[in-house]
């Protein structure tokens, strides 16, 4: 047995390590809705040396990009799930974090002894929780000391179909959440639903077997026929009629404008004064980001596509203005081109129809094209691979746009998460 001891951790080299990029794979519950993200950080294969063991890729975590950026900005009003080793589990580190918007995920290479479990009460008792990670029918130590976690993420990949209601049923016993993990398929997520599973994690949903499920609705009409008015630069009063039709985005506009956002003298109480206040683009993209909202009345920040699309488009926008300011209206063509980079899936064989219908330019379609062509493909190959975390795949991109370096990747990505958490938060 080990004996127990704190580690001390020093922040600053913890720190040291340039291009690590940020990635949150999400975490939803049974009705869909986002409840958390793991969060993943990966350096670049230039600074990968400089990121040696799970201590140091935890304390980088921990100590920069939390410390750096703020837990807001990273986690918005959800939970933050973070691998631990053993190591960070006895570290003084670990009280900078806030309990109550943490879950530590324990590797499955610690080693389950009596110092570790009394650790783990007391990290209970502070108000964190505690997850085992990787389970599976063959994880013994973790499943004999369930009592020990409030969450168990059970390894999909690793459990048979024949296994997975056995080890679930030992979970359930035990009291604890069942998360099931890398779940990439429509069908596995399915058979998680089916067998009790609480929670899901995994871009499953951005799938296009998942996004056939969200095809055109009546209620997408009218932000098409909005869409469509916006891109023909029609009057205010014209716009406000269309938007009238939308109720959802009539109760964004207002409670936007009326928010921090603007330094108004008054609150604005008409649609008129809210479209003025927000502005013809901005409401250019929350009807582009709406188009892919459920058509129940969750809140979007609750709505783990839009949190992807929204990053996702805000990041090629950023990107277009760093690498080529001024350009106003192309900055404009590469926040439609990360939305409508999923429009294939979205509408199928609809899709040659949506995009006349918009007058979305041939760039842009040949950018979302499976080839990523021209200057609007690379910025999407660049934040697909910033999604993934993919440090080669964004040096790549990168080589294919001259004066971006992947620390701009990391950088821009971090003020694209801003935008998309202070959006959602806002309505």
């Amino acid at each position: 047995m080990r004996e127990p001891k704190m580690t001390n951790i020093d922040p600053a080299r913890a720190g040291d390590a340039a291009n690590v990029y940020l990635g949150r794979q999400p975490i939803i519950d049974r009705n869909g809705s986002l409840v958390g993200y793991e969060l993943l950080y990966r350096s670049s294969s230039r600074n990968a040396a400089l990121v040696a063991d799970d201590t140091e890729a935890t304390s980088h975590v921990i100590a920069t990009m939390l410390g750096e950026f703020g837990m807001g900005t990273v986690l918005g009003a959800d939970i933050g799930y973070i691998n631990v080793n053993r190591d960070i589990l006895f570290s003084d580190l670990l009280s900078v974090l806030p309990p109550r918007l943490f879950v530590l995920e324990i590797l499955e290479s610690v080693e389950l002894d009596e110092a570790l479990l009394a650790r783990c009460k007391e990290l209970r008792s502070l108000g964190f929780r505690l997850a085992f990670d990787d389970v599976s029918i063959n994880s013994v130590e973790a499943l004999a000391y369930l009592q020990h976690v409030d969450v168990a993420k059970i390894d999909f990949f690793r459990c048979s179909k024949t296994d997975l209601p056995k080890v679930l049923a030992m979970v359930k016993r035990a009291g604890c959440i069942a998360l099931a993990e890398k779940v990439e398929t429509l069908e596995a997520y399915n058979l998680a639903r089916s067998l009790g599973f609480d929670l899901f994690q995994g871009y499953f949903f951005s799938r296009p077997e998942v996004l056939s499920s969200r095809r055109l609705l009546t209620d997408r009409v009218p932000l098409l026929n909005l869409l469509g008015l916006l891109g023909r630069d029609a009057g205010v009063q014209q716009i406000e009629s269309e938007i009238k039709r939308i109720p959802k985005l009539i109760v964004q506009l207002l409670r936007f404008a009326n928010s921090g956002a603007y330094s108004l003298a008054r609150p604005v109480t008409s649609l008129r004064e809210a479209t003025l206040a927000v502005g013809i683009r901005q409401i250019s993209r929350w009807t582009q980001l709406l188009l892919y909202a459920n058509s129940d009345d969750n809140p979007i920040r609750t709505d783990p596509l839009i949190q992807m699309i929204g990053m996702r488009a805000r990041f090629m926008e950023l990107t277009t203005e760093f690498l080529y300011p001024g350009e106003d209206d192309f900055a404009d063509q590469a926040f439609m081109t990360g939305v409508f980079s999923m429009a294939e899936s979205m509408f199928g064989s609809a899709n040659i129809d949506v995009m006349r219908e918009l007058r979305i330019p041939p760039v842009i379609a040949a950018a979302i094209g499976p080839e990523r062509q021209g200057k609007l493909g690379a910025l999407l190959a660049c934040a697909e691979a910033v999604e993934r975390s993919e440090a080669e795949g964004i040096e790549a991109a990168c080589e294919r746009m001259p004066g971006m370096e992947p620390e701009d990747a990391g950088r821009i990505s971090l003020a694209a998460l801003r935008w998309i958490t202070q959006y959602s938060l806002s309505v």
